[in-house]
Parts: C-alpha cells; sequence; structure tokens
C-alpha cells in the first residue's frame, strides 16, 4: 500500500514539477502574472511576477510552492527577499490533498471537504499580513520584481529538456525523502510509548500521510481528531521540511524562520478551522 500510494503521489508531483518548470521557462508564465498580480499585487503586496508562485503554492501543495519560489528567484524575476516573504506562506498542502485524502478517506466525512479546503487557505493568507511586517516594509517587491520582465524567455524546446531535467532530479529528491520518512514513522509506531505528546503530536508530526492515518486511528471525538489533522496538514511534517530544505538550497534563507513560521501557520489554522467546525455545526 506505501509503495502504491508512493507511485502515485511522484506521478502528480512530477506532472506539477514539469508543468510549473516548463511555465516558469516559456512565456506562458507572462500570462498568468498578468492576469492575476492586478488582485494579488495590491492584497498580497508582491510583485507581478510573484502571482505565478502564489498559484503554485496553493494548487500544487508540498514542496512544488517552495521550489517555484526558489526558481523564480534563480532566474532573477523576483528578488530574494520576496522568494522568503513567499515562501513563508505559499508553500502548502494542495487542495486535492485535503478534500480527498484527509476529507474523504480519512476523516469519513465528505461534507467537511469545503471547511477542510477553504479554512486552511483562509489562514495562510492570515499569515501573509503578519509575517509581511518583516518583509516588506524593508524590500520594495513591486519594483524589483517587475525589472525582470526583460529577461528573456527559453526556445520552448530548451525550455522543455531543462524542465524534465529538473523535474527528474527533483522528484527524486522528493521520493526519497518519502521513503525515508514513510519507513521511519513505520518503525517509531512500533515503540512502547503510549504519552499524549508522542501520540498525537510528535508521531504524526514525522510524515504528514501516514501520521493523518495513526490520528484517525485513535480513540477521540470528531472535533479533537479534526483540529489535530488540520494542524498537521498546516506544519507539513519533518518530511516536508526535509523537501522544502532540498528545493531552496541554492538560497541564503533562514530555514529556522520557515519552521517557526509554519509552526505560528499551524497554530492560526487550527484556530480557523475550530470557527469553521463551529458554523459547520
Amino acid at each position: 500500500r506505501v509503495a502504491f500510494y508512493l507511485g502515485a503521489k511522484e506521478e502528480k508531483l512530477a506532472d506539477d514539477l514539469l508543468i510549473t518548470g516548463l511555465m516558469i521557462r516559456t512565456e506562458s508564465i507572462s500570462l498568468i502574472n498578468h492576469t492575476l498580480s492586478p488582485i494579488l499585487k495590491p492584497f498580497l503586496g508582491i510583485s507581478e511576477n510573484a502571482s505565478f508562485s502564489v498559484v503554485c503554492g496553493f494548487l500544487c501543495g508540498f514542496p512544488v510552492g517552495a521550489k517555484s519560489c526558489s526558481d523564480l528567484t534563480d532566474k532573477g524575476k523576483i528578488s530574494s527577499a520576496e522568494g522568503e516573504y513567499l515562501l513563508s506562506f505559499c508553500n502548502n498542502v494542495s487542495p486535492a490533498f485535503l478534500t480527498g485524502y484527509v476529507a474523504v478517506q480519512s476523516l469519513k466525512q465528505p461534507e467537511m471537504a469545503q471547511i477542510c479546503l477553504l479554512f486552511p487557505i483562509l489562514a495562510a493568507l492570515c499569515c501573509s499580513f503578519l509575517f509581511r511586517r518583516w518583509y516588506l516594509p524593508r524590500n520594495p517587491f513591486a519594483v524589483v520584481g517587475e525589472q525582470a520582465d526583460s529577461r528573456q524567455f527559453l526556445p520552448f524546446s530548451e525550455a522543455l529538456d531543462k524542465s524534465i531535467l529538473s523535474a527528474c532530479d527533483s522528484i527524486t529528491k522528493i521520493g526519497g525523502y518519502m521513503i525515508v520518512f514513510s519507513v521511519l514513522i513505520s518503525f517509531m509506531a512500533k515503540l512502547s510509548f503510549q504519552n499524549f505528546f508522542w501520540k498525537l503530536l510528535l508521531l504524526p508530526g514525522v510524515e504528514l500521510t501516514g501520521g493523518i492515518r495513526m490520528l484517525c486511528q485513535l480513540d477521540l471525538t470528531s472535533e479533537q481528531r479534526f483540529l489535530l489533522v488540520m494542524a498537521h496538514c498546516s506544519f507539513g511534517g519533518v518530511c516536508a521540511l526535509f523537501q522544502t530544505k532540498c528545493m531552496i538550497r541554492s538560497q541564503n534563507w533562514s530555514f529556522p524562520r520557515y519552521i517557526a513560521e509554519k509552526l505560528k501557520s499551524g497554530d492560526l489554522k487550527c484556530l480557523v478551522a475550530w470557527g469553521g467546525k463551529g458554523c459547520k455545526r
């Protein structure tokens, strides 16, 4: 079952990595930026070129959002400071995972799919308003990002070659981490620890998919299970942290600060999800 899941997930990640990489290297990224920037630019305080990274982060999930931030920074389309700001709230669990695996398959509550999808997005957007206090005042994102539009895009054939190579390299690293942490959480689950932090926080926090499955097997109320699952989805797990780290290795970004931001995002998402659960009832 683990092998089947990893194969299915890697296939989706490979598609996302290839498509996003190809769009970044061709003029198709400009269409998305020009279409969405009138809304996202004033709302999030970002440059026009950063709109694509916001879309990747909210639609593709870990760690494609992080890679898009790093790739746009490497190509000079956004500044390093803006890339780090985007990373603080744009590297999230994908909508398909939230609605399919979390709401339907794990929680067995299809009626909660909208809340599982909507409120985490709202929590991430709230985090953007919180984190921009540390990034935006010092960095004129709109000016730096828009200057990069003058750079030439690659011909389609060359862009496709580079995108395939980049996607293969990334999926090898991501798949390796998925295998390592899937084995690790299976081993840790066999240990005889029974305390609260081990069963509800530490063990599920190792790898998200296996952790959610374990949480749903515990004797918890539906409200407790829902809030814990939402908190872990926001954090992403230690496996997602390692995957993100390997995607942004070329950047001089503070990884401890990113971890702190994900923990804060987990707190906000848990609160928003609790409010959404109450409204639903």
